[in-house]
């Protein structure tokens, strides 16, 4: 039983994921609205202001999760399971990604991780630096969904009251 519903926990969490990604691109295009802020060798900026946009999105993601639940029950761990093997899959495409630019660096191989994070990776399409593309901060961008979404339905459930039934009548 909780193998399902950490299956479904990740599968909202992919859903998720995909519609902000969709909603992002439609909004901005390529681009990311504080890339004009961008300076080189100074990236650590424009990645929290990314983060800042994007991680009030998975907390909301998180928090409508639990309330289109019939049942909390397991919610909390199933979440917390389904993000880890996001963040993990995304870890994964990070690696992909930076192991190809290791020797030469291309910015198509970074295609691959913007695609796959785009609403935070989105900022890296105006970094002109190689060294900036490599920046260890960038790693910080595959924890955010995952997290956003375990503190939305963590939220979620400690304002739904131990007394109330789900729904809070």
């Amino acid at each position: 039983m909780k193998n399902r519903e950490t299956w479904k926990s990740y599968l909202a969490l992919i859903g998720f994921h995909i519609f902000f990604t969709i909603g992002y691109a439609l909004v901005f295009g390529l681009g990311h609205p504080f890339a004009r802020y961008y300076q080189p060798n100074q990236v650590i900026g424009v990645i929290m202001s990314a983060i800042g946009i994007a991680l009030p999105m998975y907390i909301v993601a998180g928090y409508l999760y639990v309330i289109g639940r019939n049942s909390i029950q397991y919610v909390v761990v199933s979440s917390l399971k389904a993000a880890f093997l996001f963040t993990v899959v995304l870890l994964v495409f990070y690696g992909i990604s930076y192991s190809i630019n290791l020797e030469v660096f291309n910015r198509n191989g970074w295609l691959v991780y913007v695609l796959t994070n785009y609403p935070i990776a989105a900022v890296m399409n105006s970094f002109t630096l190689p060294s900036d593309m490599r920046s260890l901060w960038v790693i910080v961008t595959a924890f955010i969904p995952g997290l956003g979404f375990v503190f939305g339905v963590f939220l979620r459930t400690l304002t739904s009251g131990k007394g109330t039934d789900y729904y809070g009548s």
